[in-house]
């Protein structure tokens, strides 16, 4: 729907009956044609957004006891339809509750972001004569800073539509936090002319 469409007489029903209801997700499901600021603008302007918090039930608390430690936000917000991940959140924070070891190693595990061999494999052979793009419709999950920090560590160089081999050299590699930053610098290969 176009920036700025006004809202249908059946969009606002749905939003006044559900906005104080379920969470943003689910209101984004019933108003596929409204973004999250859309949603959350109409509320403000229909003053449907309370200030009063809807308060956990015994029943939520000891549902949430017992989910919280091995399930992702993804999954709680799934049993916890009326709430919010920042609730949810700040209820299991209140609560003192935490994720079970064995919980948070499984993620790590699902999240690792380690290059496979396949990977490797179609990072050589499509990255000297296409660069990222061809490597990034092979692997989507792999964005353009994981493709040319791998290509540099594997010492994979790219060619231009020239045939020539470009000379790359690492400045700089800076890791902050989970994040990793590469400075390269890029020099034309040096020509020797035959005599």
């Amino acid at each position: 729907m176009p920036k700025g469409t006004s809202w249908t007489e059946n969009e606002l029903s749905l939003l006044e009956e559900n906005y104080n209801k379920v969470n943003i997700n689910q209101l984004i499901r019933l108003l596929p044609n409204r973004t999250e600021a859309a949603i959350v603008n109409k509320a403000k302007k229909l003053k449907l957004s309370t200030t009063q918090k809807l308060k956990w039930t015994e029943e939520e608390e000891v549902k949430l006891k017992e989910l919280f430690p091995c399930n992702t936000i993804d999954e709680l917000l799934t049993h916890f339809s009326n709430r919010t991940s920042n609730s949810i959140l700040a209820k299991a924070k209140e609560m003192n509750l935490k994720k079970d070891e064995s919980h948070i190693q499984k993620v790590r595990r699902k999240r690792s972001t380690n290059w496979t061999e396949s990977e490797d494999a179609i990072l050589r052979k499509h990255y000297p004569t296409g660069g990222y793009k061809p490597v990034n419709e092979q692997l989507p999950h792999r964005n353009a800073k994981s493709i040319l920090s791998r290509a540099v560590k594997l010492g994979i160089k790219r060619i231009d539509k020239y045939g020539w081999n470009w000379n790359r050299e690492v400045v700089s590699i800076e890791d902050i936090g989970h994040r990793r930053t590469v400075v390269i610098k890029f020099t034309k290969p040096e020509i020797e002319i035959g005599e």
